[in-house]
C-alpha cells in the first residue's frame, strides 16, 4: 500500500498544481504538463515501473501523464473511433516531443474488448498486424461483464474476478511484455487457481 499511496499522492500534487496554475496564475509561461514528469522523476529509482493509466480521452491531464512517460503502449478496440483516436496519439506523441524536446516512445497497441474471434476480428486483428509490425502487441483482451463491473466498483478486475477471461488475458499481457520476474509470476499464477 505504500507504493500506491505514494504515487497516488505524486499524482495529486500534480493535478493540484496543473489545476491552481490553470486558475490562478495563466499570465506565466511555466511547463505546466511536464509538472508530473517532474514529481515522477522524484521517486522513479524506487520503482521498477511506473504505470500510468489514462482516460481515452484526450484532455490536459492526458497530456501531463503523456509528458512523464518515456512509452506509451495503448489499447485498441475493433472499430474506427479506436484507430482515429491513435491517429491522433501518434500526432499528439510528436507535438510533446517536438515542444519539450523528449523522447517519449510509441511502444505498442493491443487489442481490446474483444468479443469473439469473429471476422471482424480476424481482419482487424490482419490489418493492425501489418500496419504496426512489432508494435502489434498479439495478446488480445477478451471482453466480459467483470470489466465494467469491477470498474464501477473501483475495484482492481484482479480482486474483483480473477478467473475472468479478462484478468487472464491482462495476465499474459504483462508476461509478455516482460514487466514480472518468473517467481512473481509462478505466485500470481498460483493466486489465479486459487492457491496460496
Amino acid at each position: 500500500m505504500k507504493i500506491l499511496r505514494t504515487i497516488i499522492n505524486i499524482v495529486l500534487i500534480s493535478i493540484i498544481a496543473v489545476c491552481a496554475y490553470k486558475i490562478y496564475d495563466k499570465s506565466k509561461e511555466v511547463n505546466v504538463e511536464l509538472y508530473l514528469r517532474y514529481n515522477l522523476n522524484l521517486i522513479k529509482d524506487e520503482f521498477d515501473y511506473i504505470i500510468i493509466d489514462n482516460s481515452p480521452f484526450k484532455s490536459y491531464l492526458t497530456s501531463c501523464a503523456m509528458c512523464a512517460s518515456d512509452k506509451i503502449i495503448t489499447p485498441i478496440c475493433v472499430d474506427n473511433f479506436s484507430y482515429d483516436g491513435l491517429m491522433s496519439l501518434f500526432d499528439t506523441i510528436e507535438e510533446l516531443n517536438d515542444k519539450y524536446a523528449l523522447s517519449i516512445e510509441f511502444a505498442g497497441i493491443f487489442m481490446t474488448r474483444v468479443a469473439g474471434r469473429t471476422t471482424l476480428f480476424r481482419q482487424m486483428y490482419e490489418s493492425y498486424e501489418n500496419m504496426f509490425g512489432d508494435r502489434f502487441l498479439p495478446i488480445s483482451i477478451r471482453n466480459c461483464i467483470a470489466v465494467n463491473e469491477s470498474n464501477t466498483t473501483f475495484e482492481p478486475l484482479l480482486s474483483y474476478d480473477k478467473k475472468c477471461p479478462a484478468s487472464l488475458d491482462y495476465v499474459e499481457l504483462v508476461n509478455y511484455l516482460g514487466l514480472m520476474d518468473t517467481a512473481h509470476y509462478r505466485k500470481l499464477a498460483r493466486y489465479l487457481k486459487g492457491e496460496k
